[in-house]
């Protein structure tokens, strides 16, 4: 099936034509009323359910990855693969040298997968592997999609792929576009207490707007570079529309929490993001402990943030930027 942001040839469509595609969609939609909470969760599922079951039924004979963190969305994306009686393999990566901590999205991603009975590969990389990693990387990404945020998450789609190919994996799904539509990253947050949830229901589609120049480009550069199929559910036309009629006081709740981290993995009480998501994983057979996973950004989860942080510093450089901007870009 091909997404949205893809021309007849897999290619990435123009920005304006990504723009086009989200405006004609939330000039459409407009948002619901709080009244009927347990019927959009219930519809929700429904739409998701159907958005994973599109990409598996398109006649694709491809083996399947799931690019998996251990996270509420490519756990919720692996169950519904499952349920389906596809055959599959979760492929997580992360960055550990020597005595050092063992990534979070490792921890998680191996207890999630035993539980839930995934086929599951975890790529571990020391510090000399991830500095060959990142010089891939930013080889793939070239000078103009260079930085400090591409390179610590696209490097884990790239070794998760590298991986993959070993053992024929052609096609992978990803849980790119949950954030936006279900209010998960911090800025959100902020909108709600700038603005109310009008201001949260307009940061959602300003931030799926903007997903081309953060997101798309940078995995799609990664997915031709490989020659793969990157399937990305919560982006599915159909699903986007409706998610964007959800009341957005369904996505943030202001009077559930739990106990996150911040910068330096301080423990810090935080709201509860992408509520109605998570309360549709539940109905759809995910374990609450599984649905409810407090989920960090891919960067800081691998901990492949902490691998640039640390080269840099190895190598003299007094940021990473300076670090990356050092590694041969073609």
């Amino acid at each position: 099936m091909r997404e949205a942001y893809q021309l007849e040839d897999g290619g990435l469509c123009g920005e304006e034509s990504w723009k086009s595609f989200v405006k004609g969609i939330s000039r459409t939609s407009r948002t619901g009323t709080l009244s009927h909470h347990d019927d959009a969760v219930r519809e929700l599922g429904l739409f998701l359910k159907r958005a994973v079951e599109r990409r598996i039924s398109n006649g694709t004979s491809a083996r399947i990855g799931v690019l998996f963190s251990g996270g509420v969305d490519s756990t919720l994306i692996a169950l519904l693969l499952k349920k389906a009686g596809v055959e599959f393999t979760c492929i997580t990566v992360g960055f550990q040298d020597g005595n050092a901590k063992t990534p979070e999205d490792v921890v998680e991603s191996e207890r999630i997968a035993k539980e839930l009975g995934f086929d599951h590969v975890v790529v571990l990389l020391n510090l000399e592997e991830v500095a060959a990693l990142f010089k891939r990387t930013v080889k793939i990404l070239g000078p103009e999609l260079t930085n400090v945020v591409n390179v610590g998450v696209g490097s884990v789609a790239v070794a998760a792929i590298e991986n993959g190919r070993e053992h024929g994996i052609t096609h992978y799904f990803g849980g790119l576009g949950s954030e936006e539509l279900f209010a998960g990253y911090d800025r959100h947050e902020k909108a709600l207490e700038a603005g109310g949830y009008a201001k949260l229901h307009d940061e959602c589609i300003a931030g799926l707007e903007s997903m081309y120049a953060r997101d798309l480009r940078r995995d799609a550069a990664i997915a031709k570079a490989y020659g793969v199929t990157v399937s990305t559910p919560f982006l599915d036309e159909e699903l986007v529309r409706y998610s964007l009629t959800i009341p957005p006081e369904l996505k943030i709740s202001t009077t559930k929490t739990f106990t996150g981290r911040s910068r330096g993995d301080i423990p810090v009480e935080k709201t509860v993001k992408k509520l109605i998501l998570r309360e549709a994983a539940v109905t759809l057979g995910l374990p609450e402990d599984a649905a409810y996973r407090p989920k960090r950004a891919a960067q800081y989860g691998s901990r492949t943030n902490n691998a640039l942080t640390t080269l840099a510093a190895k190598r003299g450089y007094e940021c990473k930027d300076e670090y990356l901007k050092g590694l041969p870009r073609v």
